[in-house]
């Protein structure tokens, strides 16, 4: 991926959700970003009350089972009742929505979490200001034994190990950058410099 750099959508597969394609919330920003030219700007005043979940996805092309991820993130805003940041799914197997096998999610303190199965594993230390730019780097191993790891700006935050699987999933295939409206109150931001590969750097 390239950052945003394309200052369009073209390089993501999906904006929005599915149920709910909000593609109102997303757009480019010249003036707020990381590096480079552009940086998606992910905004949920616009969205109507409730628990909407907005930002852009990537189809990968070859499905996985371990995978390193990063994205920038600056927020101005959070939800009160907390804020996804990025989820691993099977897309094609629960079409079309994707089923979420694992998330790294920013808490109602501000802290990273980590969910796998829709269990929380782990927390970090860290609490996250508002309009500041944080990278965020995430190891997934998805397997029986599997491990997550969360980087915060080059530094541990996290690191949890355990069964990190779904039943009836075999690999993860998408990738979810997004933002979260609960109820009445949303998060926004920007997010810059996406990032996946594979185990060989790919």
């Amino acid at each position: 991926m390239s950052g945003a750099e394309w200052g369009s959508t073209l390089e993501f597969s999906s904006i929005g959700s599915a149920s709910f394609p909000a593609e109102s919330a997303v757009s480019f920003s010249t003036t707020q970003k990381r590096s480079g030219l552009y940086s998606a700007a992910i905004m949920g005043s616009g969205l109507p009350a409730g628990g909407w979940e907005y930002g852009v996805g990537k189809l990968l092309s070859t499905p996985l089972i371990e995978a390193y991820i990063k994205v920038c993130v600056r927020r101005s805003t959070y939800a009160t009742g907390g804020n996804s940041v990025i989820q691993w799914q099977n897309f094609h197997a629960s079409f079309p929505d994707g089923f979420t096998l694992g998330t790294i999610y920013i808490d109602t303190t501000r802290k990273i979490r980590i969910y796998s199965n829709g269990i929380l594993r782990a927390t970090g230390t860290t609490v996250l200001s508002v309009n500041t730019w944080y990278v965020i780097e995430v190891h997934v191993l998805y397997g029986v034994v599997g491990l997550i790891e969360v980087r915060l700006n080059g530094a541990s935050e996290i690191s949890w190990s355990g069964d990190t699987t779904s039943s009836g999933y075999t690999n993860f295939d998408r990738l979810r950058f997004s933002m979260f409206r609960h109820n009445t109150t949303y998060a926004e931001g920007y997010m810059d410099d996406f990032s996946i590969n594979d185990i060989s750097g790919a």
